[in-house]
């Protein structure tokens, strides 16, 4: 993890503050994990799908890619979107 990344995590203030920070430098893993904590049992909670929905917007597929490569992004994101909604 970069330094510049941990310093700002040492200063945060609260646990949303930590999951934007994970999220902004491309730490999803770490992001989910932060998040997770706030959320109750077997749920994502709101901090979740919100990271879950950003996570798909990231995903967008590039114009260079071919139809197929383009419409397996899609999928994945139609996927990502459905987790965010149904597991809130």
């Amino acid at each position: 993890m970069p330094a510049s990344v941990q310093s700002k995590l040492s200063s945060a203030a609260n646990s949303t503050e930590k999951v934007n920070l994970y999220a902004e430098a491309g730490l999803w893993y770490d992001a989910l994990g932060e998040a997770l904590k706030q959320a109750e049992a077997s749920k994502l909670g709101t901090l979740g799908a919100t990271l879950i929905n950003d996570l798909a917007q990231s995903e967008a597929p590039r114009p260079e890619l071919s139809p197929q490569e383009r419409q397996a992004i899609e999928k994945q994101i139609a996927i990502l979107q459905q987790i965010a909604t149904s597991a809130r």
